[in-house]
């Protein structure tokens, strides 16, 4: 007799594919006719924003803009920017990838720089770091019964984390701000730099709760007497994302990316100013994960029939969000001539990569800073950060506002590092797939002895014991009323009676 099962199935999303590549754009910019000739780069300095990404069947296309700003010093001397842009399409091929598919996508500057070919043309590289996570909605079907009653059955309790939402939702953030008190007017901008920052990430039932800023750097000339300046500032937001998943949200994490900046000084007025106006578009990624529960059955017996099952082979792909490590990185950059002034300092984040059990960034650092003649000069460094990691686990690391001081012959700097965990593995499990009894086929148990005492081992289940002597659980129990815990410690004896 074949016995009806009953199936139940659980449906999450699985990462697929976790993709770290490069992407070089290179171009010849020329010198606009309002610009005085090249004589020297000064700096060199750009941010990647995000314009769109498409999902396919087998690929991933990924639109950006390199938005640059190179200084450069005149024939005569004098200091002028010359704002540059540089747009790319990546894009990376893999079957694993369908029209389905949900994505998180970062970019970040590697290396940006901008080459003399002659005093009216810049060579202008860079290289940007593409992270992506694809993931699939998977379902996962599994046996939870049989309809029986004179089947003895056990059940497994399996509890799992996975992602239960992947999301994102587009914001624009726009702010008019003042100087701090004590800084000069703007007389005109030379470069600025934006970075959106993740504070918190918080579920509020099927809700999730973003809180960051955005991090805004201006390098400014001053109205009075001409010196180079900067300006920090930092824009509080807060953005609302309605997820689909139905149980509770115990962790989530945002992956915040730029997709649009302006800011205007005094582009109109050409007067020195107090204020600025900053526009900032940005897109949030999502990613949250929930605790589920599934009961499956996983074996099957009964104590008057033989019985036929046949197992089949279930897997979870389980991912939680680890606890993040932090760091802070001691730099220095050496100085000649030698430093009055630092005026701004950044770092570009190379492509990940795994060296000997460790996740390893490359890191270089530049410095703006105003040297012993008054005249503004770059400098540059470069070193590696890295951090341990085991099998199924993915790593991210996040630079954190960056602080330098003058010492003797250089610039010191101090990097802060924040490395953001998640732990993937599979969980397999055996569930029954067919079974059935055999009812003209009865167990002869008259040669079974009445009572057997065994002397238990401290591996064998309660359930194996029933099993193996053709009784039950609930009767064991019956016969050692000590017996509290579905393995027995060793060396206790039990009484197993034949079932009648």
């Amino acid at each position: 007799m074949e016995i009806k099962l009953n199936k139940d199935s659980i449906s999450y999303y699985s990462k697929v594919l976790c993709i770290e590549f490069s992407q070089e754009e290179t171009a010849e910019n020329i010198v606009p006719d309002t610009l005085p000739d090249i004589a020297t780069v000064v700096d060199a300095d750009a941010m990647a924003v995000l314009r769109g990404k498409d999902i396919s069947d087998g690929r991933l296309t990924v639109n950006g803009m390199v938005f640059g700003y190179i200084l450069y010093r005149s024939e005569e001397g004098e200091l002028r920017r010359m704002p540059v842009q540089l747009p790319f399409s990546a894009h990376w091929d893999n079957s694993s990838i369908s029209q389905n598919s949900r994505s998180t996508v970062k970019l970040t500057v590697s290396s940006f720089e901008g080459r003399i070919i002659n005093s009216r043309k810049l060579l202008l590289r860079a290289e940007v770091a593409v992270s992506a996570e694809i993931f699939h909605m998977v379902t996962c079907e599994y046996t939870s019964g049989a309809e029986c009653e004179q089947l003895e059955l056990l059940k497994e309790t399996i509890n799992f984390s996975h992602i239960c939402a992947v999301g994102e939702r587009t914001f624009n953030i726009s702010e008019d701000l003042q100087l701090p008190a004590g800084k000069p007017q703007i007389d005109s901008v030379l470069k600025y730099r934006a970075k959106l920052c993740c504070n918190e990430v918080k579920a509020v039932g099927s809700r999730l709760v973003v809180k960051g800023n955005a991090a805004l750097c201006v390098i400014y000339k001053a109205g009075d007497g001409g010196e180079f300046c900067s300006a920090d500032f930092t824009i509080p937001f807060s953005q609302i994302y309605d997820t689909d998943c139905s149980n509770e949200i115990t962790a989530a994490e945002a992956v915040l990316m730029l997709t649009g900046i302006y800011l205007d000084a005094n582009e109109t007025t050409a007067e020195p100013t107090s204020s600025i106006k900053i526009e900032i578009g940005a897109v949030a990624q999502f990613c949250a994960w929930s605790e589920s529960q599934i009961n499956c059955l996983c074996d099957a017996y009964s104590t008057q029939n033989e019985v036929t099952m046949i197992l089949g082979s279930s897997k979870l792909n389980e991912s939680k969000s680890g606890a993040a490590r932090d760091e802070i990185i001691s730099l220095v950059i050496n100085t000649q001539p030698s430093a009055k002034g630092v005026t701004d300092v950044y770092t570009y984040l190379g492509k990940q990569r795994m060296e000997n059990g460790a996740c390893v960034w490359p890191l270089s650092a530049k410095v703006l800073y105003e040297g012993e003649d008054e005249k503004m000069i770059s400098a540059s460094g470069g070193a590696e950060i890295r951090t341990a990691t085991e099998a199924g686990t993915h790593v991210s690391a996040e630079i954190g506002e960056i602080s330098g001081k003058i010492i003797s012959g250089g610039i010191e700097l101090r990097i802060p590092v924040k490395y953001s965990i998640v732990i993937e593995e599979e969980i397999g499990f055996a569930t029954p797939e067919e079974l059935s009894v055999d009812e003209d086929c009865v167990k002869d148990i008259s040669r079974q002895p009445s009572i057997v005492v065994i002397k238990t081992d401290g591996c064998t289940s309660l359930w194996s014991m029933a099993k193996q002597f053709n009784t039950t659980i609930s009767a064991i129990n019956e016969a050692n009323p000590g017996v509290c815990c579905s393995i027995p410690e060793k060396g206790e004896l039990l009484l197993i009676a034949k079932k009648r």
